[in-house]
Parts: C-alpha cells; structure tokens; sequence
C-alpha cells in the first residue's frame, strides 16, 4: 500500500486513539495504589483512611475480602485489617477490579444517555454479559492459579489480569458505539472473532485499544502485556518472565469460560483448542474439570459483590446451558444456510460449466445473447427476459427479446435514451450498478416503446454482463433485463460470477462479429483496388493503343489510299487471271489493315454515345443485319419468351454503338453452333436496376482458359486466320461507354451465353 493510500487510515486511528486518550481516568484511591510499592514501604494506617474516604469502595473491598478470607471469616471487619491480614496486593487487586467496573459503567451510562434512541435491545454489545464473561475469566484465573502453584502467580493477580483482558472491547462500544455495532454484527454474521473484522474496519483491534488505555492508566506492565497479548498464549510461554505465564493463563480461563458458555465474550469463532492451550501453558487438562463446579459458585459471589446483578449458582448454570442451545440453534441455522449457499455454488458452477460447453465465440452476437437468456432462464426461473446491447461505443443500441428458450421474439435498434442527461449515450453507463430496476434509472417511458410482452415493466431489473468490475473503454456493452425477484436471485458474489461469464461470451462474440466485418470490408477493399488497378492498367493501355492507333492511322492511310486505290486501277487494266487475283488480294490486304487500325481506335477511344429513344426491336435488326454481313450468310435469329416480364419496347441508347456491340456477340455465336439456331433473350432484372440482353449458342462451350482472355484483344481459340480476336474486344469497350457491361458464362450441358448489362433507367 503506497504511502498516499495509507495517509488516511493513519489519521482514523488516531482520532480513535484520542478518543481511548479522553476516557475517564481511575479513582485518586486507585491512581494512588498503583503507585505505592511493597507492603514495607507503605504506612498501612494511612492506606486504609484513603480507602475508607469512599465508602461504597470500602464495603465492596470488605466484600472481596471476606470472600478470599482464607479461613478468618467475620474476623475481616475493618479495611485496616483486610489490608494486614491479606497484604497489600490483594488489597489493590480488589480495589483495582471495583475501580475498573465503576468507571467503565459511569462512562457507558453517559453514552447511553448520549445515543438515548437506541434501545439496549437493539445494541449488539451486550455489556452485562461482557461484565459476567469478565469475572467469569477472572475468577477462573484465579482458580488456576490457586490450583497450579508452579506457575508462580499470585491468584489476586490473575483475577484482575483475567477481569480486564478483554476491556479494549468496551473500550471501542464506548468511542465508536455505531461503528462497532456493525463490527460485531458482521463478526456474528462471518462467524468469526472480532479482531480481523476491527482492523479492516476501524483500523485497530481491541488489543491495541485496550492496551493504550491500560497505559493511560498506568496499569503494571503485566497487565498491559495481558490485554495486548492474551490470544497469543502458546507462543508467549516461549519467552522467559512470570508475565508470560499469566498471559497463558488468561488465554486458557477464556477458553475455558467459552466453551462453558459463561457470559458474551464478543467472539464468534471457532474457540480455541483447550488441551493444546493447556499443554502450552503447562497446566493440567484436569484442573479445569474440578473447578468447573466451583467456578460457578464463585462467579455468583462476585457478581453480587460487585453490584452487577442478583443470581444464583443454578441460574448461572441454566443460563449457560441456554446459551449454548442458542449456539448451538446458531450454528444449525449457519449450517443450513452454508448448506444452502452450496447447494447455490453448485448450481451457478453447473450452469457456468454448461454454458461454457456449448459458448462459441464463432456465434453471432444475437445467438450469443440468447445462449445468455437461456442459460440466464435455467437458473433464474422462467420469467421475461431481454437484452440491451451496444456493440461499440458510436453504435446505437439494440433491443432484443428472448423466450425462455433463448428464441428471438423481436429485435429493434434504439436510440439512447433520453433519461439521465448525455451520459446515458452510453450503455457502459448502466454496468457500473447492480441489479437497479428500470423505473429507478427513469427508462420506464423509454423501454415501453421496445419491450410491450414485459407483464410489468415496472419490475423489470437491469443485470448488467460486464467481464470485469470496470469497463474497457472502446469496447461493447451488454446488459440483461429480467422480472425476477431478488428473493429468487443467488447471493450478489455467485450473479456476478454469472453475469461476469454471460458477458465475456456476449463482448467475446461481438469482438468476433467486429473483426468479420472488418476482414470482409479489407477483403472488399482489396478486391476494389485490384479491379481499380487493373482498370487503371486497362485505362493506361488503351490510352497508348489510343495514341499509337491515331499516329498509326495518320501515317499509315495515305499509303493506304494510294496502295487500295492503285490495286484497283491495276485490277482493271490487267487482263490475265493470275495477276488480276493478285491485285485484288492487294487491293483487300490494304482495306483488312484499314479496319484493323479503325478497331484498334475505336478499342482505345470508343465513341462518345448519343443516346435517343430507338426501339429495341430496331436495334436488335440491325444488328442481324451487321453480323450477316460481317458472316456473308443468313443469319436464324430466335427471340426467347419473356415469360411473365415485359421487356421495355424502347430504350435511351445509341443506336449504332449498342448495335454494333450486340453484333459482334450474335457473330461469335453463330460461328460456335453453324448449324444451330442463335437464341436472344430481353429481360428487365429489377433487383439491379438492369437491362439484359442475352445471346446464347448451343455450342460446346468455352474452356476455363478462353473465359478468362476472351475479352483480350487479338486473343482467339478459332483455328488461325478465321478472326483477328478483336470482336468480344470492341463490343465491351462499346457497352461500357454506354455504362453497361458485358459477361460471358457456359450453360449446361452445352453452350454459352454472353449477356448485355444496361442500366434500367436509361430506359422506357
């Protein structure tokens, strides 16, 4: 713990501290026997006139006295006589002891009138039975002391070492009357003893606090060792001196009074074990059998000495047996409870396990959300269940409603509610509570719009899925909406581990889906830059097949002309067949080359469209009339039924591009299947916004090969010299100067179709 932290514990112990420090002092008489030394330097006289000045402590010394009179009886009339006939130490241990109660109970009078509206009934200190625990202690230690004379310990001693070992306990009722009630009540609660709980609360334990006001008083240093140290019996007896073995003592005559159930000792843990206590401190195991019947007795005798209370042996010892019946009635009804917190652990593990067993991350968020519901159902009970959901922080939330069974009955993306000011942007906002109902965060209005199946929206609580107890910032949110009551809902520990499970799963399957998404849009993008730099290199090429075509075009047309235009003087000047056939050939090489370069121009710088409203029924017949003659044969044509759609009769299209374009497509059909008819079918295709024109053969189809550089120019797998592999080339070029787009496919078994792509708006 760095210093910072610990600054402010520091400062709370203290002010507990100064508060032990303005506790009433003992009695001048008191004050002024703890500084007297031996019975040799003390004028007995003058010791007995101080404590005769206070009457009540007198008669309660003679009291004391008489009771440890060692055979002298009534003899013991005056307290100049109890001094010199039991010695001074016994005369100061008693006069100690009556001091000690009586300051103590003034004090907790003056308390008492402080914090008047709080009933004794409702007090958890229970300082009678404190007081009865203290002598009962006291008057064992003196037992033992008497009984084991090889432990050298002067049995007047031990009864007020015993009679004051516990006093920090009131000590801490009396400064922190509030905050110790609740310390002992969570004592109770755990089952265990007060120390641990008053130095994670207050900040120090009762030793501590019993030993700074034992110091305050002066008390002999035996005495103080005695409150700080009791608990520690077993290891002190390892250190020399008589104190040590006191301290034993104590440690042992608590135990022992414990397990008698004599008093309320503000312990609830396990007490200690008694044989190994004994064996520590040397002490005979059996001692304690033979003064457990004397013990009450005495315990009767000093309480009324003492001015507690008016009881009896028998009462002392049917208390006792009552008391250990509560106990023992405590400690059933903490088993059955223990019982019933396992029988809960094992259950949220059962559920844990089974929803471990079947989560898979590969899930969607929804099916994840429902895998929840349904395990969520399993062991909250049958009831209304929905989720709230925000997959990252900028998205909107989402409202999903489950059956039992984890089904989706209705899903709805939301806006934040309005409630709770901008911070409720933000569904995170709501996983920092706990099982806070819909009504109390003011979403009542806002959830009746989503959830209308909820019996009473009023009861719905609010779960929230949270992985950690903060949350990550950047991340997704979840949280479960139920109708169930909270008597019906395991303990707050084992609904986190739950809601802690179920919310991993729900942010794990929501990071998944995120990162699908994001690989889906990388791939996309990837495929976008390839077809962009593939268009791009398209682009390039027909730019320079542009610029060479153009020069090629001016330099290469006038010998062109003059090459054509000679051939054919030359073919009708020349009489003998071989060299007119020559000529001709001539004449027909220069006009194949002309046209070559015109396709090549028109393949890099295709016409700009004029569009105008032509029917199509136009454009299809010309466009037979160009492939017939591009083919020099009749051409069967075979128009497809629509079907139940209407091609459009007109289109905005330029006639002569899209033309030739769809000419160039029935050519390479025809030369597929000679034989077979050519089949085209208009369709209008809605879902794209398209217009298809398709011309299909019955030809054997094209290889995967042929598919992928069918549209490269001067590509062909015709036998060589029947085409140049320029007119799938010009009729793509054409269609997508038009902005449409031409794709090729084989059918089955037999056949391929080659489809015009127009857009749909374009047309009538």
């Amino acid at each position: 713990m760095t210093l910072a932290a610990e600054a402010p514990r520091l400062r709370q112990i203290d002010l507990i501290l100064a508060q032990v420090d303005n506790l009433p002092t003992l009695s001048p008489i008191a004050a002024r026997l703890l500084s007297l030394g031996s019975a040799d330097d003390v004028d007995l006289s003058e010791l007995a006139r101080l404590i005769e000045s206070d009457p009540a402590l007198a008669g309660k010394l003679l009291g004391l006295c008489r009771k440890a009179d060692k055979g002298w009886g009534d003899r013991i009339t005056t307290v100049k006589r109890a001094v010199v006939m039991l010695g001074m130490d016994a005369v100061r241990s008693a006069v100690l002891s009556v001091d000690v109660y009586d300051v103590m109970k003034n004090r907790a009078a003056e308390v008492d009138r402080q914090t008047a509206a709080r009933s004794a009934e409702s007090r958890p200190f229970d300082r009678a039975g404190f007081w009865r625990h203290s002598l009962a202690v006291a008057c064992a230690c003196e037992l033992i002391a008497q009984k084991q004379p090889h432990l050298r310990i002067v049995p007047d001693e031990a009864f007020v070492a015993g009679l004051l070992h516990d006093l920090g306990k009131i000590v801490l009722d009396l400064v922190l009357p509030q905050s110790y009630a609740g310390v002992l009540a969570l004592a109770e609660k755990r089952a265990c003893d007060s120390a641990p709980i008053e130095r994670s609360v207050l900040g120090l334990d009762h030793y501590t606090a019993g030993k700074r006001l034992a110091e305050r008083w002066g008390l002999p240093q035996q005495l103080q060792d005695v409150m700080w140290l009791y608990s520690q019996g077993p290891r002190t007896m390892q250190d020399e001196g008589s104190f040590n073995a006191l301290i034993a003592i104590v440690g042992v005559a608590k135990a022992f009074c414990r397990d008698l159930h004599l008093g309320w000792s503000g312990d609830f843990g396990p007490i200690p074990n008694l044989p190994r206590l004994c064996t520590a401190a040397i002490i005979d195991l059996k001692i304690l059998t033979r003064i457990a019947e004397p013990l009450h007795a005495e315990l009767a005798d000093r309480i009324r000495l003492l001015g507690l209370e008016n009881v009896t042996t028998p009462q002392l010892l049917l208390e006792s047996v009552s008391q250990a019946n509560r106990q023992l009635s405590r400690l059933n009804s903490a088993l059955s409870e223990q019982s019933g917190l396992a029988h809960q652990q094992a259950r949220v593990l059962q559920t844990i396990t089974t929803f471990h067993a079947t989560a898979d991350p590969r899930r969607g968020c929804m099916e994840t959300l429902g895998q929840v519901v349904r395990s969520a159902a399993s062991i909250l009970g049958p009831g209304f269940y929905a989720t709230l959901f925000q997959p990252t922080p900028i998205d909107l939330w989402q409202v999903f409603q489950f059956d039992e069974q984890g089904r989706l009955l209705r899903s709805q993306a939301a806006e934040p509610p309005p409630a709770g000011g901008p911070q409720l942007r933000l569904l995170s906002a709501l996983t920092g509570s706990s099982q806070l109902s819909v009504a109390m965060l003011g979403l009542l209005p806002w959830l009746d719009d989503y959830l209308h199946d909820a019996a009473d929206l009023r009861k719905v609580r609010l779960l929230p899925l949270s992985p950690t107890e903060g949350h990550e910032p950047g991340r997704g949110a979840a949280v479960l909406l139920h109708d169930r009551p909270d008597a019906e809902l395991p303990p707050p520990a084992l609904l986190r581990s739950l809601s802690a499970t179920w919310g991993a799963a729900a942010l794990a399957a929501a990071h998944q889906e995120q990162q699908r998404r994001l690989e889906e849009r990388l791939a996309e993008a990837h495929r976008s830059l390839i077809e962009s730099e593939a268009k791009l290199t398209e682009a390039e090429s027909m730019a320079r097949l542009g610029e060479m075509t153009a020069g090629a075009a001016h330099e290469m047309n006038n010998p062109l002309t003059i090459i054509s235009g000679r051939s054919q003087l030359l073919l009708s000047a020349l009489d003998d067949a071989d060299q007119r056939g020559a000529a001709a050939a001539i004449s027909r090489a220069a006009a194949d080359l002309s046209d070559l370069i015109s396709s090549l121009h028109l393949i890099a710088r295709p016409p700009e469209p004029r569009p105008a409203a032509i029917p199509l029924a136009d454009v299809i017949h010309e466009a037979q009339v160009l492939a017939e003659t591009k083919l020099g044969e009749r051409l069967t044509l075979g128009v497809a039924d629509p079907g139940h759609q209407t091609p459009p009769k007109e289109a905005m299209l330029d006639r002569e591009i899209v033309a030739a374009a769809l000419s160039e497509l029935l050519v390479n059909a025809h030369q597929a299947a000679p034989e077979q008819n050519v089949v085209l079918h208009v369709q209008n295709d809605f879902a794209d916004g398209r217009l298809l024109i398709a011309v299909e053969d019955q030809g054997p189809g094209m290889s995967p090969r042929t598919l992928q550089h069918a549209f490269d120019p001067f590509f062909s797998d015709q036998p060589s010299g029947r085409r140049r592999g320029l007119g799938l080339t010009r009729a793509r070029r054409l269609i997508e100067a038009h902005g449409g787009s031409v794709n090729l496919e084989n059918l089955q078994p037999r056949g391929c179709r080659a489809t015009i792509s127009l857009p749909l708006s374009s047309f009538s």
